[in-house]
């Protein structure tokens, strides 16, 4: 039975060693140990593939890209308020 990748949408069989399936299920309180009830959605993946969007995961939430994002959203709003508030009036800040 060929199944696609749900990452790189590339064929795969489900029953292959190396695959993963997604599984949805109820846990207790966040114990992962816990988990009963689970169903599988019949989406699948490449070990890789997981892998790979594991690391890309990690690496978006890591403290140096939070703080770049936080700065770079600092520098557009210090650009907007250069822009639209104090050009818009008169070079005066109006902002409460």
């Amino acid at each position: 039975m060929t199944k696609y990748c749900l990452f790189c949408q590339g064929p795969l069989n489900p029953h292959d060693l190396g695959i993963w399936s997604q599984t949805i299920c109820w846990i207790l309180n966040g114990a992962l140990s816990s988990a009963s009830l689970l169903q599988k959605t019949g989406i699948y993946a490449h070990n890789h593939c997981i892998d790979k969007a594991s690391e890309m995961i990690e690496a978006s939430l890591s403290p140096d890209r939070i703080d770049k994002a936080v700065e770079d959203a600092f520098e557009v709003l210090d650009e907007y308020h250069a822009r639209v508030c104090i050009s818009e009036n008169d070079g005066r800040c109006k902002c409460p």
